[in-house]
């Protein structure tokens, strides 16, 4: 259903069931609704706002990833910028050998997920990367993904974990 036509009750409904993981809120949010709710029955696209062509023209900034916005203040200084893709490079390579060693060192292409399956797998992942890589950067966030699909695809932690630290060097 689409903003035009979802209601702003049918979007609360949907939101909470998402990320309310079967009501258990393990790992999820809680979504709340407060206030005057008299008109929950409106359509999200009365709050949406009509743009005209000539406002919705992307600016330069626009075209940006918002993993990568960051990177807009460094555009005048070619040094800084150079530095700042290495260092993204360099983590980029670290998840992809995560990936590649968990899997006993193919390169298997997994079903990308967006949706965490095994909130535990996931977390206790993201963990141990932290602990032995160091902190993940906003620019990181996107490679998190190598978690979910991992732990979606049922690859055991030990060997996640086995991973990152052989990647990672301990």
């Amino acid at each position: 259903m689409g903003t035009s036509t979802q209601t702003l009750e049918e979007q609360y409904s949907y939101l909470r069931e998402s990320v309310s993981v079967n009501d258990t809120y393990v790992g999820g949010s809680h979504v709340m609704q407060y206030g005057d709710k008299s008109f929950t029955s409106d359509r999200v696209s009365q709050y949406m706002g009509i743009l005209s062509p000539r406002e919705t023209q992307p600016s330069a900034y626009s075209v940006l990833d918002n993993y990568d916005a960051d990177l807009a203040p460094l555009f005048g200084n070619p040094k800084a910028l150079r530095a700042e893709l290495l260092e993204r490079a360099v983590v980029e390579k670290k998840f992809m050998r995560i990936k590649e060693e968990a899997l006993g060192g193919t390169l298997k292409v997994l079903q990308p997920h967006h949706t965490v399956l095994d909130w535990q797998c996931y977390r206790d992942s993201v963990n141990v990367f932290k602990k032995n890589c160091g902190p993940i950067a906003q620019h990181s966030f996107k490679h998190l993904e190598a978690f979910v699909s991992l732990c979606n695809a049922g690859v055991p932690r030990y060997r996640i974990e086995a991973a990152v630290l052989s990647v990672c060097g301990l």
